[in-house]
């Protein structure tokens, strides 16, 4: 997801995550998946990825 403007600016109630940082704090240990990235230069490096509940998206709504 990308969003324009500076992070943690964004209007959401009180009870939701206001960042980015916010919603991936919120989230389980187990929600996180080892991503293999893999470079030009062929070189690789491990990533971690979620799915994160923020300013309206996540993957259990109509819009990812």
């Amino acid at each position: 997801m990308a969003r324009r403007g500076k992070v943690g600016l964004a209007w959401a109630p009180a009870a939701d995550a206001h960042s980015f940082q916010d919603a991936a704090q919120e989230l389980p240990r187990r929600s996180w998946r080892p991503i293999t990235r893999y470079f030009r230069d062929g070189h690789t490096e491990q990533w971690w990825a979620a799915e994160l509940k923020l300013f309206g998206y996540g993957p259990d709504r109509e819009v990812r």
